[in-house]
């Protein structure tokens, strides 16, 4: 009997962990998400990256903190990857990054210099608040990505509705 119960306890606990690093396997929620591509430039390439792509990466937890944060973000979690594994994962030579630009769905454009982008824990793309997906852009939200910098308390250079990262 003891050794059904801590087996069932094992599955619940794997079962729940892939849960927690993979919200797209378990959760429909993560619809827009899992219908937009994102297009990575690189070169004479254009790269799409799917959803799955992205969860194949290891995942973080950003949070912004800081004196002076406005209080309504205080506490908020962003889900996402750093921008570093990204561009690994696609056999990107860091090395000849000079600059990256991100461009929304709008056209707004954010650049950022490769110290900023290489820098382990400043810039990430993420999909997810407080473990909600991103709204779609026709609802008012930041969806399906965001660029989340990680250091900017007054989100200046945070870019919403991704669709295009140009690697220059």
């Amino acid at each position: 009997m003891t050794k059904k119960i801590l087996l069932a306890a094992l599955i619940l606990l794997v079962l729940g962990g892939i849960a927690f690093f993979y919200p797209g396997e378990s959760d429909e929620t993560f619809t827009l998400q899992k219908e937009a591509e994102l297009l990575v430039i690189f070169e004479e390439q254009r790269i799409s990256v799917s959803f799955d792509d992205i969860l194949a990466l290891e995942q973080y937890e950003v949070q912004q903190e800081g004196e002076g944060l406005d209080p309504d973000y205080a506490g908020v979690t962003h889900r996402g990857v750093k921008l570093v594994d990204l561009f690994t994962s696609l056999d990107i030579p860091l090395d000849e990054i000079n600059q990256v630009i991100t461009r929304s769905l709008d056209g707004y454009t954010v650049a950022f210099f490769p110290d900023e982008v290489l820098d382990e824990e400043k810039v990430y793309l993420v999909y997810a608040i407080n473990g909600e997906p991103l709204s779609p852009r026709e609802e008012g939200g930041a969806g399906p990505y965001r660029i989340a910098v990680s250091d900017d308390i007054f989100r200046q250079r945070w870019n919403k509705n991704i669709a295009e990262l140009e690697i220059r």
